[in-house]
Order: C-alpha cells, then structure tokens, then sequence
C-alpha cells in the first residue's frame, strides 16, 4: 500500500507532445479521409478536374515528341544529303548571279582537276573521306531500255562515307574499280525499270482519244483517224503571280552542259542578262518584277568551254495580283 503526502502532484502525461508520430499520422489520417469525402462528394467536378490535367500532360508530351522527331529528321535529313562536318569545295558556288557575273567568275577561278584534289588528301591528315564529284545530264541506255536526261554524278568510293546511300541491291564502289577504271554504275531506283515507250509499243488500234501536250515541231504524229487533242507549251514557259513571274524550260542535251542565261527585258527580244541557272535546274523564279507590266525572257546554254548555244524563242508574261 502506497501512500502519499496531501501536498504533492501527480503530472498527467500529454499526448500531443510525448508522442509526435502518433500525432502526425492523426493529422495526414484525417487530412486523407476529408480529401476522399470531398472527392466522392464531388464525382463529376473531380472527374473532369483528373480528365484535365491528363489531356494537359499528355499534351505537352505530345508536342515535346513531336519536336524532337521533327529535330531528329532534319538533322538525319541534312546529314545524309551533306555529311555533318562536309565541305563542299567547288569552282563557282553561287547561283541567281548574272551572266558577266558568271563570265567573271569562270575567268578567275581555275578548274578543280583530279590532281588537286590528291593534294589535298596528303596534306589533309584529318580528312576522312576525299571524294571528287562531276555531274551532267544525258541520256542512259542499256540494250532497249531509256531514261532520258538523267543525272549522272563521277563519284569515288569515299562518296558512300560521305553521304547516306541506301543500296537496295548490289554494292557500291570500291577503291578496286576506281584503281582499275572498271566501267561500273550504281543506278537509281527511278532508273532500274524505266523504258521509255515508242509509238512502235503501242496497240493503236485500241486507242480512241490521242491527247498531245508538246511543241509543234516535236509532237509525234499518228496516221491514223483518230480524235486528237492538241495543248501546245511553249518553251520556254512562263507563269504569272503576284509579283512574280516562273520560267521553265526543256534541259539541253548537250553533254558539258554548264549552265543557262537567262534575259530579260520590258522591249522584245531581250539581250540583258538576268540571271546564271546552274544545270541541271531548268527553272527560275523572277522576283524583281512589278505587277502590269509585260516582261520579255529568252533562255541561252553555256557549256564548261563558255559556248553559248542560240537565243531560245521568246516568252513573255505580265504579272498581276
């Protein structure tokens, strides 16, 4: 038996303060239990509240991708057409420049020969890859088969360490075929099956209607009762918008093709040079013109040895807004 003295106290323990964990476990309890009340309470509003920010995480998820992608092609893109860290060394780089311009150009600058390009690759000791490039147009056959003004480039097998080249069959180049000056190609997708029809291919007695879009001169003629249509274009052709005017012409056939003159003036028969297209573009687009008012364009083709071939026949257009 205990006893105490009437004039002690006896302190009662206090929960919130000898037991902190308790407290704060009470305290995120009923913090959670008003939260889901109000949640339940509210279905629609939390609903709609949840839909929300996932349509706005996904959103931004969505753009981030996208954008990425979109970084990721175009530089795929770039670095398979150029090379991240190419340079592209040529004997004129520019282009819209004027006919005296070029002329100019052409009489300064020397021709990049294939010795020069040796020098290079022993001085250059960072290099990795050396490849020259010569391109042209012309005409491709093998026995029947046709692809008309193709583009035909003189490459090295350094090219395939260069550019992104997907060979679906086949292989490319070897420094053996170059050493060994093999007559070897790697064709084009659009060129492997091309054949160019004649009119000896055709059934023409199963034809009803023949539809022409070419020049006079060159329009293929059938002898037989047929209908015909006939839409002439003109080369070269020029079409009209708002301040401009966009030439375009047949590509000339010879095989040292350069590049194409282009006149103009507000007089017929213009003999003010425009501007230099390198081939094989056979477009070009006239900026510096104003709207009512009749321009006059004549096309020339320089070959690399500066020959220039005859005017072409005239065209002329009025731009309008």
């Amino acid at each position: 038996m205990h006893s105490f003295d009437s004039g002690s106290r006896v302190d009662q323990p206090d929960l919130n303060t000898t037991h902190p964990k308790r407290r704060t476990l009470a305290s995120f309890w009923e913090a959670s239990r008003i939260s889901l009340d109000s949640i339940w309470s509210h279905k629609l509003r939390s609903f709609l509240t949840l839909l929300g920010i996932i349509i706005g995480v996904a959103s931004v998820v969505s753009v981030g991708a996208a954008i990425e992608g979109l970084r990721k092609y175009v530089t795929d893109s770039l670095e398979g057409a150029l090379g991240s860290n190419a340079i592209i060394v040529a004997r004129i780089a520019g282009i819209n420049m004027s006919y005296d311009d070029y002329l100019e150009m052409l009489r300064k600058h020397k021709p990049i020969r294939l010795e020069d390009m040796q020098i290079v690759r022993e001085l250059c000791g960072d290099c990795e890859a050396i490849s020259p490039m010569m391109n042209r147009n012309d005409n491709v056959k093998r026995e029947s088969r046709i692809f008309e003004q193709a583009r035909i480039s003189g490459v090295n097998e350094d090219l395939l360490k260069m550019e992104k080249i997907d060979l679906e069959s086949g292989r490319f180049i070897t420094a053996s075929d170059v050493m060994r000056a093999i007559p070897s190609a790697v064709i084009g997708i659009d060129i492997r099956d091309h054949r160019s029809k004649s009119l000896d291919d055709i059934d023409v007695d199963s034809v009803q209607l023949v539809i022409t879009l070419c020049d006079e001169e060159v329009c293929p003629s059938i002898l037989r009762p047929i209908p015909q249509l006939h839409w002439g274009m003109p080369d070269p052709a020029a079409v009209e918008g708002d301040s401009q005017v966009e030439l375009s012409w047949n590509p000339n056939p010879e095989p040292n093709l350069d590049y194409y003159v282009v006149f103009r003036d507000t007089a017929p028969n213009p003999t003010d040079s425009l501007a230099a297209v390198p081939a094989p573009a056979t477009t070009y687009l006239d900026l510096a013109v104003e709207n009512d008012t009749t321009y006059y364009y004549r096309i020339k083709a320089i070959d690399t040895e500066a020959n220039a071939s005859p005017y072409s026949d005239q065209v002329s257009a009025m731009p309008h807004a």
